[in-house]
């Protein structure tokens, strides 16, 4: 069995044992790499010191607005093929 579940390694290794991410917002939306669709995902944060990390993506979808991006990571923009 896998466990979802992330540990902080650099926090850890201070406490002397594992310190688990938190989720801190559900269902952000985020364009990354070349995709030019969507993809919902969720925020996981380090309670100790804050390090976030983007994660559980799913599907990617298509919708007409660009402003509807919480996290635009799209790499085409530096390759200037941005529609």
């Amino acid at each position: 069995m896998t466990s979802e579940r992330m540990i902080c390694l650099k926090c850890s290794l201070e406490a002397g044992s594992a310190v688990f991410y938190e989720m801190t917002k559900m269902g952000v939306t985020v364009r990354y790499g070349y995709h030019r669709g969507k993809f919902r995902a969720d925020i996981w944060e380090c309670p100790r010191c804050h390090h976030k990390v983007i994660k559980g993506f799913g599907s990617e979808y298509f919708v007409s607005n660009d402003d509807d991006v919480d996290f635009d990571l799209y790499e085409g923009h530096r390759r200037g093929d941005r529609k």
